[in-house]
């Protein structure tokens, strides 16, 4: 679509801003046969609409009861919990964190300083990296091996830390970093953003300098435009938010019916 190739001609910092769609498409294509870099914006729309067949999402009544099914369950539970004195057991909840804050930290970690600096943290450029010893890559046919990762897989990416948001009690995380040393490295030195959603009253606090204070959300509006290229078009540093309204109406069709 007009959208799609205009997001594609962005990834290509050589290109102009304000080309027509047509004057996108042919530079996409020259550029991709005189073997100049891609990156993964290009691949979206087949990811996005499941071309190959394979990929389908189930309708989205079915995941809203779904999910409402799995919270009202969860609130039984922990309301029945609170009300009789039985204490909930942070089992589960320190075997989650301990598995997945470390794993999913050094992903975001790795990311993050890979944009920083692509050339000193990441391995810079993926098309003269030749790979060595089976261990590596190296830039050309000498260097050192490179760490981090090729600008191809970060240049879209904003450099940003983890964000986990966990349904439990600030105190109930407090001990689980405290019992976890790997967790609470993370969660202490803010290598990660900490969000704690009280079970019974459904209150948010964040970890901040030591311990949890209150989130107070920003009563912002997002801006609204009616199609994506409105608010990407012309840019290629990151972006705030926005709401794509043609997107919202597209998703109040009932399956089946042509958009």
């Amino acid at each position: 679509s007009p959208d799609e190739m205009q997001l594609n001609l962005n990834s290509f910092p050589g290109s102009g801003l304000d080309r027509t769609s047509a004057q996108a498409r042919r530079h996409k294509h020259d550029a991709s046969a005189s073997g100049c870099r891609v990156n993964h914006i290009t691949k979206l729309r087949n990811v996005k609409t499941g071309d190959s067949g394979t990929y389908q999402l189930p309708p989205r009544e079915v995941l809203e009861k779904q999910l409402l099914e799995r919270v009202i369950s969860e609130k039984v539970q922990l309301q029945f919990a609170a009300e009789t004195g039985i204490r909930v057991d942070d089992t589960i909840l320190e075997r989650i964190l301990a598995a997945v804050g470390p794993v999913g930290a050094g992903i975001s970690l790795e990311y993050y300083f890979s944009s920083v600096d692509n050339e000193v943290y990441g391995c810079g450029t993926k098309l003269p990296h030749n790979v060595t010893g089976l261990i590596g890559v190296m830039t050309g046919h000498q260097s050192d091996l490179r760490t981090g990762l090729p600008l191809q897989m970060v240049e879209l990416h904003e450099p940003m830390r983890l964000l986990l948001i966990v349904e439990a009690t600030p105190q109930s995380l407090l001990q689980v970093a405290g019992r976890q040393p790997e967790v609470r490295e993370l969660v202490v030195n803010e290598w990660v953003q900490l969000v704690s959603v009280d079970p019974f009253t459904g209150a948010m606090t964040v970890f901040q300098d030591g311990g949890f204070v209150p989130f107070t959300p920003t009563t912002d509006r997002i801006p609204e435009v009616h199609r994506s290229v409105e608010w990407h078009g012309g840019a290629r540093s990151h972006l705030a938010p926005a709401l794509i309204r043609g997107a919202r109406a597209r998703s109040s069709v009932p399956s089946g019916l042509p958009h």
